[in-house]
């Protein structure tokens, strides 16, 4: 898969910070993660569901690999609800022209990306602009830059732009199963709100294409390549000492803040780590080896010593999860049935996220009096 400068993962970084681009030029990149390249296979799957009409357990068999992981039974469920999630807004917005994967271009090798789905209703007056997301971060349709820019491109792009002869109606949607389940997140806008967003872009890759790029610094940051080295980055990262966090409004500024940098810090750590590996040096730092825990050199010779010595005694047993019964059941093809009293599922850890997410809040009775006085009252 082509992949230019300013593409659908980073117009909306482009758009607040258009300095990235130059300062990330000369950047060595790490390797992606096992997040990234499982996203990856999972998108491939799906491509070749709609493309190619081939099923899952097919894919399967024949062993669809991206990097170093292959589709297995344990993605099926993950794929299972992004197609339903995907059949629910095709029958919603009437979609019978499809096309896949197309490589679209505002701005030929230098702005453009792939579309994961391009659709046009019948009567041709609707355009679907579907993205998958596998990742656990919510991410909203509503004003999406990647699925507003993929739009541009699309309707720019000689290859495609001819869709849109008849249309007056775009919809934006988002398909993440560990966020939204079977349903997709919808945004719908209309070529007034498409026109205002090209004004944006524009203004955006003509400032990352001069002398003097505006930079900033916040949640756009992640996944820049040059954030573990930006200025304006770690500036922001020092105002959080001089926030006071003992009453409600400046607890929620700081929340914020901690977020963003929670995530910057964990990426600088991996910049070093890959830097080092690579055999670069870094004042004040030196590379070792993490802690580690003891081994069988041979399992095999380790099994046989030891069966042979202490017997049953030699093996832990541990009952299997209703996931892997159910999956246990699946492959093995016996009847058998997982009855609904012998499975719960327990409420998770309590967390603090953002009003955004979409899980339901928890309400309690048990309030500490004392310290909601004290936050609603501390200045």
């Amino acid at each position: 898969m082509k992949h230019l400068t300013i593409g659908g993962s980073t117009i909306a970084r482009t758009i607040v910070c258009p300095a990235w681009v130059s300062r990330s030029k000369d950047v060595v990149r790490k390797p992606a993660g096992e997040a990234a390249n499982l996203g990856n296979l999972l998108h491939d799957a799906m491509e070749n569901y709609y493309k190619n009409g081939a099923d899952f357990e097919s894919q399967i068999e024949n062993g669809l690999t991206f990097a170093d992981i292959t589709l297995t039974d344990e993605h099926l469920p993950i794929l299972d609800k992004m197609v339903t999630a995907t059949e629910n807004v095709l029958d919603e917005y009437n979609i019978v022209d499809l096309v896949l994967e197309p490589f679209v271009q505002l701005i030929p090798d230098l702005a453009g990306g792939s579309i994961d789905m391009l659709g046009i209703s019948e009567d041709g007056k609707t355009a679907l602009i579907l993205d998958y997301k596998t990742g656990r971060g919510i991410v909203r349709a509503e004003d999406n830059a990647q699925l507003m820019f993929y739009t541009l491109c699309a309707k720019t792009d000689d290859k495609t732009k001819l869709l849109f002869k008849d249309v007056e109606n775009f919809v934006a949607a988002i398909v993440q199963p560990h966020v939204y389940g079977l349903d997709a997140d919808i945004f719908e806008f209309d070529n007034a709100t498409l026109d205002r967003f090209i004004t944006i872009v524009g203004k955006a890759i003509e400032q990352a294409q001069s002398d003097k790029p505006k930079a900033s610094a916040g949640t756009h940051c992640h996944f820049c390549p040059y954030s573990s080295f930006c200025k304006e980055k770690r500036e922001q990262a020092k105002t959080a000492y001089l926030i006071n966090t003992k009453d409600k409004k400046s607890l929620s500024e700081a929340l914020s803040l901690a977020h963003d940098l929670k995530a910057w810090c964990v990426s600088v750590i991996e910049d070093a780590e890959f830097f080092m590996n690579e055999g670069a040096k870094i004042d004040g730092y030196k590379l070792v080896n993490g802690r580690s825990i003891r081994k069988w050199a041979d399992d095999k010779e380790a099994e046989k010593q030891l069966a042979g010595v202490f017997g049953d005694a030699a093996y832990n047993k541990k009952l299997i999860s209703p996931t892997q019964a159910a999956k246990l059941y699946k492959k093995s093809k016996v009847d058998g049935l997982i009855y609904d009293y012998l499975v719960v599922k327990p409420d998770g850890k309590p967390t603090v996220v953002s009003v955004d997410d979409p899980r339901a809040e928890i309400t309690t009775d048990n309030i500490n009096k004392n310290l909601n006085t004290f936050l609603t009252n501390k200045k």
